[in-house]
């Protein structure tokens, strides 16, 4: 194999580190790279756990690959694979939260969150299918336009319940 390699890591504030390694030019690039934070709370106060993320990106004939793994706190899993340069680029992604109930304490159960992202032109084509508990759905679909505009729909139905942590003291119930 032919090309620049690298094989780096670094440490920064409050324990966290990353690294990455692998050849990163030539026509079979492919770096692999990790990260982890001990603890999210210092960078975001309202969640507490670690936040880990491991993946690769590899150079193929028609673009370049992704494949990452994310794993947090609460044991929230995400991730997402798939071409992201190259002619008809497109993603999968994936989200998991096993139990609501840690941001909305009335409302027990897993949210689930499956997606996928095709290049059509210039724009992102996005397709989302939300799931979780106590009859929450939303089906999230439409383009993110090359400049950065939105021109998404979305349809589904939640308990009013979810917005409690944004109107607390208030709260509001039903769906």
């Amino acid at each position: 194999a032919h090309g620049w390699s690298i094989d780096a890591s670094g440490t920064g504030p409050l324990g966290s580190s990353a690294s990455t390694v692998g050849l990163f030019t030539g026509p079979d690039a492919q770096l692999n790279f990790t990260a982890d934070i001990p603890n999210i709370q210092p960078f975001s106060p309202s969640i507490n756990g670690p936040l880990s993320l491991v993946g690769t990106v590899s150079q193929s004939p028609v673009g370049w690959i992704i494949r990452t793994d994310l794993d947090g706190p609460y044991g929230m899993t995400a991730g997402i694979a798939g071409r992201f340069t190259g002619g008809k680029a497109a993603l999968q992604y994936t989200g998991r939260l096993p139990n609501l109930s840690v941001f909305v304490p009335q409302i027990s159960g897993p949210l689930v969150l499956d997606g996928t992202a095709r290049q059509a032109e210039n724009d992102w084509v996005i397709n989302t299918d939300v799931r979780g508990p106590a009859g929450t759905t939303a089906d999230v679909a439409g383009r993110v336009r090359a400049n950065g505009t939105l021109d998404l729909t979305a349809v589904g139905t939640a308990p009013l319940g979810l917005t409690e942590p944004f109107l607390q003291p208030r709260s509001l119930q039903g769906m």
